[in-house]
């Protein structure tokens, strides 16, 4: 009798060259071909901010993780790799209710500007009751608060983090709202500055001062100042 796979744990390390989305693909794949894959719970890939992945043709980014939808127990998924941030809200609101279980959802990449919005984590929200841990970069626009009434916050996320988060100071006040209609029970809310996008820690700023004070909160550490996340 086989035991079950319930953790998984990857490191790639490039010394030379780089890996393709192709590779990437056929990694998962093959995964999804072990007799236990459906016992999963944990899934940790992380290739560093400096992998060099590279696209090709036949393969999109949110189609080389597609077989990850085939996994339903997962519960903790933690991914690490630059072309992440290519991921949309397509792709999120397909994802959402192939893992029913989710608990922890630790997603960043660094290739770009990422596609995915605070919209596009409303489809998580509804299908993954059991969400504990959200860690995601996103383009921080506000969506249609008045459409509050279509879907319900999640209530067990009390701390949450962004980074590599584009957000427009003008958008700041209605971003800190969306976040608390997402998240009412949520407590301690932070951001990582990166370098090189200093152009977005003053919207950010302003969004965890309002948060701050619609909350009652009190934080002396309300931003995180780490050059590399990654370690954090």
């Amino acid at each position: 009798m086989q035991r079950p796979l319930n953790t998984l744990s990857v490191d790639l390390v490039f010394s030379q060259g780089s890996m393709s989305l192709r590779g990437l693909a056929h990694m998962f794949q093959t995964l999804l071909h072990h007799t236990c894959a459906s016992t999963l719970t944990s899934l940790h890939v992380n290739t560093g901010y400096t992998d060099n992945m590279t696209k090709d043709d036949a393969n999109s980014v949110g189609d080389s993780l597609r077989p990850l939808f085939s996994l339903p127990n997962l519960r903790d998924i933690f991914l690490r790799f630059s072309l992440l941030s290519e991921l949309d809200d397509e792709w999120f609101k397909d994802a959402a209710p192939s893992w029913p279980h989710l608990e922890s959802l630790d997603f960043y990449g660094t290739a770009g500007k990422p596609r995915s919005t605070l919209a596009g984590m409303l489809p998580l929200l509804q299908h993954c009751p059991q969400l504990r841990t959200y860690n995601l970069g996103v383009l921080a626009i506000p969506f249609d608060t008045t459409l509050s009434h279509c879907w319900s916050g999640n209530r067990g996320i009390t701390e949450m983090r962004f980074a590599y988060s584009p957000l427009n100071y003008d958008d700041a006040n209605n971003v800190s709202l969306c976040i608390l209609l997402m998240f009412p029970n949520l407590k301690h809310l932070f951001y990582t500055k990166q370098h090189g996008e200093e152009e977005w820690d003053d919207g950010w700023e302003r969004v965890l001062n309002l948060f701050y004070s619609r909350k009652s909160v009190s934080s002396d550490d309300e931003v995180w100042d780490d050059e590399d996340y990654g370690n954090v």
